[in-house]
This record gives structure tokens, C-alpha cells and sequence, in this order.
């Protein structure tokens, strides 16, 4: 008898509780609008206006997600020139105004464009980052717990301030240096000093406080201008995530993940320069092989970049097919989000047009032909109406576990439409992150429906699917096409702190919380010779952790002693030198390969922990990387140091010395 469990996690399933507005539709039609009975009445600036600065006419924002606690997508939007707005997801199919509820007396009433809601504190609470758009700065504000929020960007670092007018567009976010803290990327449209900027989350010592290491990153410089946006994403699965800025007027960019706190750009590399005036992104799996693809709009035509890094020795590589797979035109594109919105288990498109006229939405539907194909099909499914489009946002607005389309539109209303649904099954899951960042931005699932058939499963990155202006629920969306009463055999989770969890036979139509197993180095303490001996797989030590396909064990340990003991206050008796227990990474012949070496320290002592490597245990080489610190308790923290280096041998060995100053 096979016995499926769930594997150190918690999981909890949800059964939508939604009364679901009835609204008069064309027969056939796969959506409905609902804007008027939703509540959604807004105007987001009374009327179209060019004048010589432009960028306001650039404006039309919004962020979704649970910041109520109710297990509904609530909404936030943004308006050039009106207080801001604030709606609550009231589970009947209907929006309720509590913007004063949430900011009190003070609503935001500034220039704003840009919106993202993100556990920036890594509390449980969703915060609030809001870009300016000819104002002086942006606007950053603070859950304090209780559903209210505070500005506070000026002393936590993030309100960007430089004496210029601002032209802030697309906010997003993601954990880059691997801290368990997310940190920010704001795009604005300006040539001056303003610009691009990278915002480091400075983590478990003052979270939700930021730091500006745009230059020191490597992301700065005279490309980093004319910015609509941008999107962390895993492209080439080594468990970092790298960074996809796209630009109006220059080429975009392409910045790989080094793993020590840098970027290197490599557009050219990549294969990634195609195009001029790109407004919109969408990175998701379209072909179902289990790697990114990039999806980006333009004026009059767009651009879809298939993921050949899997076929290629170099890893390095995308190859333009925007044409073949039937997206490659446009009108006037702005943003554009990923949407399976008749759950057969493809990622399908949907992208919003126009500039100084009323352009339609085009929403493509994947035909699931591996080499990614699409059919335009946005008049068929009843998104019939014009906008000045700006941002769009897919998510499950009425909890029947089909996601409605949100249209923001600059100088009018929105438009929400209503997914009416359909035979097909589907399975949403939310990750809670207890090592990795509260949200599991980052993390890797993959969903396999039937364990015989492992070839046919669903690959998923849980990102902020930032867009322009905009970004999705953070809920992952499976459709899982018909079941026929089965369950889901078995889902994977890869969590952005390396943790591998597996949770078998879950019932479709559901949402599930998954809970990441918070496995620490005490739990995991090897004798030395079992350290260095005998690796040839997960049997040869059952502790080991699987770390990215290109790693086939990660042995995590701490220093050779028993933490449960009264002793393991006195670290460095007689202040002699201590080493810690080699650390093994075998690694597979991948480009961006990492050597992980991970150990425990005391907080606040005044000793000296310096990591080494070496390839043959006779040579030790420190390493030059910063750790990622985790913190366990008052009195110690976990330090994880990731070394990319390109070593011929096929084992690399870490260890920690640890002295007294």
C-alpha cells in the first residue's frame, strides 16, 4: 500500500465562501462586466491630457491582494489627480470603499501611479509602496497590524528623494539577496537623476527599512532610464532570482543573479535586445516544459522571448517568437498579465491598448501546442469595450475559483470582468513562509495531476506577477483541465530558502495553505566522517536537502556539537580556533553553478566566523561572498554563503573557522 503524506509542512484547505453577483451576459460568452454592480465607479482622472511633460498621461494604477485577512483578493488603486482608493472585497461580489478605515484622516490625495501590495516587514501584514508621478518622491506606508497603514518611506529609506520631479512608474518586488526579506525595483520615466533604482530590504536587522544599492549592484548606470518596469524571476532555475527591467526608447536589459549580492547584464548574451518601446511584461511557462518565457508589449507589435536554456549546453539562451506563436500584434501595448481563464492547465494572455485614442484589450488563448502557439479570442469571450488602457490584473475577484479580468484605465473608469466559469477543475494554492520571506515570493511549484503520467504537470513561479503599474494576486493558479473526481496526486514546492516539501492527494476546486517546514541546522548535525563520505545520492545521508537541479545534495550542519547542551554558550573555550564540519555541494556541469555552505552562529559575540572552500580539502580558499543571515532565536542565527564559482572537480567542500579577535 502506498502511503501519501505531507512531508514537515501544514496545509489547509478553503472552500470559497462567495455569494456571487448575477449579472445579464451574452450567451457563450466566457466573461461579463460587472463594474457598475461591483461598486467600482471611479474615475481615474477626469480627462485626457498631453502636455509637454507627458508622463502623467502615463498613469493608472493598482495592487491587489488579502490585506484584509478574509481570504479575498481586496484592491487598492491609484488616481493622477483624486485621492487614492481603497476597496474591500466584501465576498458577495461587491467592493466597499474603506480608504478612510485604512489611512484615517491622511488618505493618499498626491500625483500617484505605480502600486504594490507586499509583506515588506515580513510580519504577516501586507504593506503598501506607492510611486509618484510628478511629485518629488514615492510613498511608502506601513501595516501596523491592525489593518492600518502609516507613511513612513522617508526613514525607512524608500521615498527616493532628488530635488527632481519625479516620473515614478512600475513597482516590484522580490527576495534577490536571499535573506527572507523582499526587496524593491522602482522603474521611472526619467533621464535624470531619479531613474531606475534597487532597493535592498536590510532583513532580520531592521525589517522593512531600505537600502539604495542600484550602482553596487550592477544595475545602474546610463541604461538604467526611461523605465516602465520590471520583474525578478528564477530564468535559469539556480534558485536566485534575477532581474528583467524593461525600458522605453533603449534596449532593454538582462541582469543574471551572481548569488553575492551583484547582477551581471547580459541582454546581448541572452538574445534579449528585440525591441524599442517596451510597456508591459508577463514572465510565466507557456509551453508547460518547466522554464520561464517573457512576454513584452510594444507599439504596434509585441515581443515573446521561449526559454531554450534546457536545449542549449550554454544555458544562456531565448530565441524571439512572437510572430510564430500568433501575439506579435498590438495596438498601443501598456500592460499585460498571465490568466488561465478556462483552467485547461495553459497560461493564457491578456494585454491592454492605447494611447491618445480607445484601443480594445487582446486576450490570447493558448492552444497548448509545445511550441507555444496562441489564438485571439477577446471578442468571442466578451471583452468587447475600448480603453485607454494602462494596467491589467488578473486574479479571483468573485471566489469561484475562475480569475476575472481587471482593466485600469487612464482618464476613466475600470473595468472588472467576471469569469462565469466552466467544467473544468482547479487547485489555488498560498504559501506561508516561515524560513523564506512570509509570502514564498520566489518559490517553485509544480503540480503533477497523476504521478503515472509525470510528464504532464504544471510549473508555476509564486512572483507578485508585477505588469505595468500593476501585478496579480499572489495566489498560485492551476487550471487542471477535468479530473473526473480525482485528486491531485502530488504537488512540490521548492521554497526560496532551498527547503523541499512535497504534499500528495489534494481535492481540486480548493485553496490550500501550505506552511514551509521550518527546518533548522539543529536539527541536522552530522558526525564529520559522514559528512565527506559516501554521497552518492539522498540514501547515502537521509538528511540531506535537495538544492536546485543543479546540486545533488546539500548537507546542512552546524558546528560538531549538541545545541540542546547547557555547554553550547562556551563556542571558543581558551579562545583557540574551531573549525566546522566541511560542508559538501556535488554539482552537476551547469553555467552559475553555487557552492552552499551553511552554519550556525552566536549573535553579538565578538567572534570571527570566516567560511572557506576548496576542491580537494587541502587548499582553502575564504570566501568573499556576504551571508544570508536567518535568525533562529535571541541568541543565534543561521548563515548561508553561496559561492558561484566554476570548479572542474565534481565536489566542492565548504567550512567555517571561527576565532576569537
Amino acid at each position: 500500500m502506498v502511503r501519501h503524506f505531507l512531508l514537515r509542512g501544514t496545509v489547509s484547505g478553503l472552500a470559497g465562501a462567495f455569494v456571487l453577483l448575477v449579472a445579464p451576459a451574452e450567451a457563450g460568452k466566457q466573461f461579463r462586466d460587472i463594474t457598475e454592480q461591483a461598486g467600482l465607479t471611479h474615475v481615474q482622472r477626469e480627462k485626457l491630457e498631453v502636455k509637454e511633460w507627458f508622463a502623467e498621461t502615463i498613469t493608472g494604477g493598482a495592487a491587489v491582494g488579502d490585506f484584509f485577512g478574509n481570504g479575498r483578493n481586496d484592491l487598492f488603486v491609484t488616481r493622477h489627480d483624486n485621492t487614492d482608493i481603497f476597496y474591500m472585497n466584501m465576498g458577495d461580489g461587491t467592493f466597499e470603499d474603506r480608504t478612510k478605515e485604512v489611512f484615517g484622516e491622511n488618505p493618499i490625495n498626491a500625483e500617484t501611479n505605480g502600486a504594490l501590495l507586499a509583506d515588506l516587514t515580513n510580519n504577516g501584514h501586507l504593506d503598501l509602496y506607492v510611486t509618484g508621478t510628478g511629485t518629488s518622491r514615492h510613498y511608502l506606508y506601513i501595516n501596523d497590524g491592525k489593518g492600518r497603514l502609516f507613511e513612513q518611506a522617508r526613514p525607512r529609506g524608500a521615498a527616493l528623494e532628488t530635488g527632481e520631479v519625479r516620473a515614478g512608474m512600475s513597482v516590484t518586488a522580490g527576495d534577490f539577496t536571499g535573506n527572507g526579506y523582499l526587496d524593491l525595483f522602482i522603474s521611472d520615466f526619467t533621464a535624470g537623476n531619479s531613474r531606475n533604482r534597487l532597493l535592498r530590504n536590510r532583513g532580520s536587522q531592521a525589517p522593512g527599512f531600505f537600502e539604495d544599492v542600484t550602482e553596487a549592484a550592477g544595475v545602474g548606470g546610463p541604461r538604467s532610464q526611461w523605465g516602465f518596469g520590471a520583474r525578478f524571476a528564477d530564468m535559469n532555475r539556480n534558485g536566485l532570482l534575477d532581474l528583467l527591467p524593461y525600458n522605453d526608447l533603449i534596449n532593454n536589459q538582462f541582469f543574471w543573479n551572481q548569488g553575492d549580492g551583484t547582477f551581471r547584464e547580459s541582454s546581448d548574451e541572452t538574445g534579449t535586445t528585440v525591441g524599442d518601446h517596451e510597456m508591459g511584461i508577463s514572465v510565466a511557462d507557456f509551453n508547460n516544459n518547466g522554464w520561464l518565457d517573457v512576454f513584452l508589449t510594444d507599439i504596434g507589435f509585441n515581443i515573446l522571448y521561449r526559454n531554450e536554456m534546457h536545449q542549449n549546453v550554454s544555458g544562456l539562451y531565448f530565441t524571439e517568437r512572437a510572430s510564430q506563436a500568433g501575439v506579435g500584434k498590438a495596438d498601443w501595448g501598456w500592460g499585460a498579465a498571465t490568466i488561465d481563464y478556462d483552467n485547461d492547465g495553459w497560461r493564457d494572455l491578456v494585454m491592454v491598448n492605447g494611447w491618445l485614442t480607445r484601443e480594445p484589450v487582446h486576450l490570447y488563448h493558448n492552444t497548448g501546442v509545445p511550441e507555444i502557439a496562441f489564438t485571439r479570442t477577446d471578442q468571442e469571450a466578451g471583452l468587447t469595450e475600448r480603453f485607454y488602457g494602462r494596467g491589467v490584473i488578473a486574479a479571483d475577484f468573485t471566489g469561484n475559483g475562475w480569475q476575472d479580468i481587471l482593466i485600469l484605465a487612464h482618464a476613466g473608469r475600470p473595468a472588472l470582468y467576471e469569469n462565469r466559469g466552466g467544467e473544468n477543475d482547479w487547485l489555488r494554492i498560498n504559501l506561508e513562509g516561515r524560513v523564506s520571506n512570509r509570502q514564498g515570493i520566489g518559490a517553485w511549484i509544480t503540480v503533477t495531476p497523476d504521478l503515472e503520467n509525470p510528464d504532464s504537470r504544471y510549473v508555476h513561479e509564486v512572483n507578485l506577477e508585477a505588469n505595468f503599474l500593476s501585478h496579480n494576486e499572489t495566489t498560485a493558479h492551476f487550471g487542471l483541465n477535468r479530473m473526473e473526481g480525482r485528486p491531485v496526486e502530488h504537488v512540490h514546492i521548492r521554497w526560496p530558502s532551498g527547503i523541499e516539501q512535497d504534499v500528495y492527494d489534494l481535492e481540486p476546486n480548493q485553496v490550500y495553505t501550505i506552511v514551509e517546514p521550518a527546518i533548522f541546522p539543529e536539527r541536522e548535525l552530522f558526525e564529520a566522517s559522514a559528512s565527506v563520505a559516501g554521497l552518492n545520492g539522498f540514501d547515502a545521508e537521509p538528511n540531506a536537502i535537495p538544492f536546485d537541479e543543479g546540486v545533488e545534495n546539500l548537507l546542512k550542519y552546524a558546528f560538531n556539537m549538541d545545541l540542546s547542551r547547557a555547554d553550547r554558550r562556551t563556542l571558543t573555550p581558551g579562545g583557540g580556533e574551531v573549525s566546522g564540519l566541511p560542508c559538501v555541494a556535488i554539482s552537476e556541469s551547469r553555467s552559475n553553478r553555487l557552492l552552499v555552505i551553511e552554519f550556525l552562529r552566536r549573535k553579538d559575540s565578538g567572534l570571527i566566523y570566516t567560511p572557506f572552500w576548496s576542491t580537494d580539502l587541502e587548499t582553502w580558499i575564504p570566501a568573499a561572498a556576504l551571508p544570508q543571515v536567518i535568525e533562529i532565536n535571541s541568541e543565534w542565527e543561521r548563515a548561508i554563503v553561496r559561492v558561484p564559482f566554476d570548479f572542474s572537480a565534481p565536489r566542492g567542500y565548504g567550512l567555517v573557522r571561527v576565532a576569537l579577535p
